[in-house]
């Protein structure tokens, strides 16, 4: 596991305001789901997810 720079999907902003997450590890699981085109960099004040959280 690997600290990275904080991420997002940009489909965060159709979820509800508490449910949005951000990930900063290379091997989260969900982040990596996430498509290049769609990441966007920071945190976006979401919540760390819960994977990340665990590293």
């Amino acid at each position: 596991m690997t600290i990275v720079d904080a991420f997002h999907s940009v489909k965060e902003d159709d979820k509800p305001l508490l449910a949005r997450r951000y990930h900063n590890t290379d091997n989260c699981k969900i982040g990596q789901e996430i498509p290049d085109e769609e990441r966007v960099e920071g945190n976006g004040d979401y919540t760390l997810c819960e994977d990340c959280a665990e590293a």
